[in-house]
């Protein structure tokens, strides 16, 4: 019999995940979103602001969302 932390690692957060909201996925977006500002507003006063918030949606959804699904899955494997 599979335990609650065998079928955790086979399913993981990523795996829970749609295909738009994969890491490659996210990465592409913000470079995409990152490189269409600067082509159209050569300003780097708005690629500063726009670079920040992408790189701040990366962290969010690239390490802290994954951390909090294990905390969460890990505080349901120790119930």
């Amino acid at each position: 019999m599979k335990s609650a932390e065998d079928s955790h690692k086979q399913h993981g957060y990523w795996q829970e995940k749609p295909l738009w909201c994969q890491p490659w996925s996210i990465i592409f977006t913000g470079l995409l979103i990152i490189i269409t500002t600067f082509t159209l507003f050569h300003n780097i006063i708005i690629e500063s602001l726009v670079s920040i918030f992408t790189i701040a949606w990366w962290y969010l959804f690239l390490f802290i969302a994954p951390q909090a699904f294990d905390e969460i899955i890990q505080g349901r494997i120790e119930e």
